[in-house]
């Protein structure tokens, strides 16, 4: 190994190996505030996070702006018809808008804890700190995240709709059920 090219590529090779075993074996940078529950399968309770932002921020400023919050699918082709029919619907002048892939399928199933925690989070943060009181759960036709019939879909969002009640966010005036048609301008109201 006297050659200074074999050198260098051996401690090339180490100093890889080294930086590749640290971020496999090493903990994120950040601790994450969300509740990570250790089992794989088990059931989400809005009571695994603590509430502790439980009024209006002393440093926003509050508007007469009327807000509500829409929690649908991060396909950029779905959402805006969301944001659109609640605004219309409801006399909104803007919407505050939760996103995932396939929300409606993740918080029916209540087994990712994580981002049921994250979606729970931003509708707190937009109920207290937007005075939000409409919320829209959206699903759509042809998604993605969660690629089930329509019937289906209609079927996670009623089950959503009582998991999201169970948040006990009682400023909500209201939970609406919506789905977004193929087409992706036509939204109809599912009932509960």
């Amino acid at each position: 190994m006297k050659n200074p090219k074999n050198i260098r590529f051996f401690l090339i090779t180490i100093g890889t190996t080294i930086t590749l075993s640290f971020l496999i074996f090493s903990p994120p940078p950040f601790s994450n505030p969300l509740p990570q529950l250790k089992e794989k399968g088990k059931q989400f309770s809005p009571a695994d996070i603590k509430k502790d932002f439980k009024e209006t921020p002393k440093n926003v400023e509050k508007t007469n702006e009327t807000c509500g919050c829409a929690i649908a699918c991060m396909d950029g082709k779905a959402y805006p018809a969301v944001i659109a029919w609640q605004k219309k619907t409801y006399h909104l002048d803007s919407v505050d808008l939760i996103t995932d892939a396939g929300p409606d399928g993740i918080v029916a199933q209540n087994k990712n804890s994580p981002i049921i925690a994250n979606i729970q989070k931003n509708l707190e943060l937009s109920i207290h700190g937007h005075q939000s009181r409409i919320l829209v759960l959206a699903a759509h036709e042809n998604c993605l995240g969660d690629p089930v019939s329509t019937e289906e879909h209609c079927e996670h969002l009623r089950k959503a709709k009582k998991i999201i009640e169970g948040f006990e966010f009682k400023e909500l005036e209201k939970i609406v059920l919506v789905l977004v048609k193929k087409d992706r301008k036509t939204v109809i109201e599912i009932s509960p």
